[in-house]
């Protein structure tokens, strides 16, 4: 279950998932996921087979993408608060 609303999320940080759909954190296989998982796919030239297995190509070039994106989203954040706190 925790798979596929980690899946929804990542998905959702390239653009292939709606974020507001995210929010519900619902661990069902969903139409929206269908589709951002098949374009995931296609757009970054993987195996179009609509499935992200654990360790596979999918899942690690997804990491690849979003890593940088959410680290650059926490340094933004620690950035933030340090102006907050002042």
């Amino acid at each position: 279950m925790r798979d596929v609303i980690a899946l929804k999320n990542a998905l959702s940080w390239t653009g292939h998932y709606p974020p507001e759909r995210t929010r519900a954190a619902d661990p069902g296989v969903d139409e929206d996921l269908t589709w951002g998982l098949s374009g995931f796919q296609r757009d970054f030239g993987l195996a179009h087979d609509g499935y992200s297995l654990p360790g596979g190509e999918t899942e690690t070039r997804l990491n690849q993408i979003i890593q940088p994106m959410i680290q650059a989203a926490a340094q933004l954040g620690a950035i933030r608060a340090t102006f907050a706190l002042n």
